[in-house]
């Protein structure tokens, strides 16, 4: 990891976001000696710059670990540019309960939310 935020200097909060980027890309050691950057965002988030990894839903599952990990652990995760050719990903700390802009849901109620909005067809087919 690029100078910034270390872990000695983080907060619980800020903590458990870096834990969840580091279980979604494999462990610390793929942050640490690598382009990221960790920046301190809020007392209980993180901006993490930099990363070189693709992020997709199936094959090396790495944003469905993201959604999935961030729901789990009420963590909202923002995705936004970087530099070029790089992703920066901004992990705040939420509660399960409260104010509307103060709480992640659970992943079951979030994709329930979802399928009310974009209902799917009767069959998807299997090719």
């Amino acid at each position: 990891m690029k100078k910034g935020l270390t872990r000695e200097l983080m907060t619980p909060k800020q903590i458990e976001c870096f834990d969840l980027i580091c279980d979604v890309v494999g462990g610390e050691h793929h942050i640490r000696g690598t382009s990221a950057r960790i920046e301190d965002a809020t007392s209980h988030g993180i901006r993490v710059g930099g990363l070189l990894q693709n992020f997709s839903t199936t094959d090396r599952d790495l944003l469905t670990r993201l959604v999935v990990l961030g729901h789990d652990r009420c963590i909202r995760v923002e995705v936004a540019s970087s530099s070029r050719g790089y992703t920066a990903f901004m992990l705040h700390k939420r509660a399960r309960f409260g104010r509307n802009y103060e709480v992640c849901p659970g992943l079951e109620e979030a994709a329930a939310d979802i399928r009310k909005k974009f209902p799917q067809p009767a069959e998807v087919g299997h090719e």
